[in-house]
C-alpha cells in the first residue's frame, strides 16, 4: 500500500501520509507500552523478591529509543495509534439511566434492578448524581469524606483531591465542585450520620 500511494504524483506528501494514516492498523499507543513495562518491572521485582533471578526491565527512555529506532527514514513514515474517543452520551441514554429502578424505586435492596416504590439512597444512588452534576471522576467522589464538604463563597461544595488519599488524576492537584441543589439531601444525610 505504501508503495501504490508513493507512485502518486497527483497529491503532496502531507496528503500521502494523511492517506496511509487512515487505511493503517492503529498500534498501541506509547502510554500503553510504558505501562505494559511498569506492570512487567513490577512482577519481575516480585519474582526477585522470591529469589528468582529476573531479567532487569528497560527503562522508559530505553522504550521509547527502541521505538524511535524502528521508524524507518521515510518521508511517509507514519505511527498511527487508536485514539481515545469519548462520546457524550445522548438524552435518551440519559433518560434511561435515570429513570432506571436506583433513581425511580426499586422492590427491594437485594431487588434494585425491579421496580417498586423503595428509593435506597447510598453510593450507587449518589455517586452517579454527583459525578453527573459535578463532571469529576467516581473514583474521587468514592474518595470523599465528611470533611470534603466545604462552605465557601456562601454555597456548599466537594473539596475533591485535599487530602493524601486522593491524589486524582493530576497528581496533587486540588478542585472544589459545587453541592448541586439536589445533592443537599446528600449532605444533610452525611452529615446526620457524622
Amino acid at each position: 500500500m505504501t508503495e501504490e500511494i508513493r507512485g502518486r504524483d497527483d497529491i503532496s506528501v502531507a496528503e500521502k501520509r494523511v492517506i496511509l494514516a487512515d487505511n493503517l492498523v492503529p498500534r498501541r499507543t506509547i502510554t500503553t507500552i510504558k505501562r505494559d513495562r511498569d506492570g512487567r518491572n513490577r512482577m519481575f521485582k516480585s519474582a526477585k523478591n522470591l529469589g528468582i533471578n529476573p531479567p532487569e526491565a528497560l527503562s522508559h527512555k530505553e522504550v521509547e529509543g527502541h521505538i524511535a529506532a524502528q521508524a524507518p527514514n521515510d518521508e511517509l513514515y507514519v505511527r498511527v495509534t487508536m485514539p481515545k474517543i469519548q462520546i457524550p452520551w445522548t438524552e435518551e441514554r440519559l433518560a434511561k439511566f435515570l429513570t432506571s429502578p436506583i433513581f425511580t424505586g426499586c422492590l427491594s435492596a437485594h431487588r434494585r434492578w425491579k421496580r417498586g416504590k423503595l428509593i435506597i439512597r447510598d453510593a450507587t444512588y449518589w455517586v452517579p448524581l454527583i459525578v453527573l452534576t459535578i463532571g469529576s471522576r467516581i473514583e474521587e467522589i468514592l474518595l470523599l469524606k465528611c470533611s470534603d464538604i466545604r462552605y465557601r463563597n456562601g454555597d456548599y461544595c466537594f473539596a475533591i483531591g485535599t487530602g493524601p488519599e486522593q491524589p486524582g488524576k493530576r497528581g496533587h492537584s486540588c478542585q472544589c465542585g459545587l453541592v448541586h441543589p439536589f445533592t443537599r439531601a446528600f449532605q444533610k444525610n452525611r452529615m446526620n450520620r457524622v
